[in-house]
């Protein structure tokens, strides 16, 4: 499972399982990237639930 973060200047893929890791990021810093894993680690749970709402198990 991952996900993908979008901004005007980068982007980065994280996967959030089993962990959340940055896979692979591009024009953003190590401050916004930590930001983004710190949202995502607030938000887990609404977004694995719109995940699997949007692609099933």
């Amino acid at each position: 499972m991952h996900i993908h973060a979008h901004c005007g200047h980068g982007e980065a893929k994280f996967r959030i399982e089993p962990d959340i890791t940055v896979a692979r990021s591009f024009g953003l810093t190590e401050s916004e990237l930590r930001l983004l894993r710190s949202v995502i680690e607030d938000r887990i749970d609404e977004i694995k639930s719109a995940w699997y709402a949007h692609f099933g198990s």
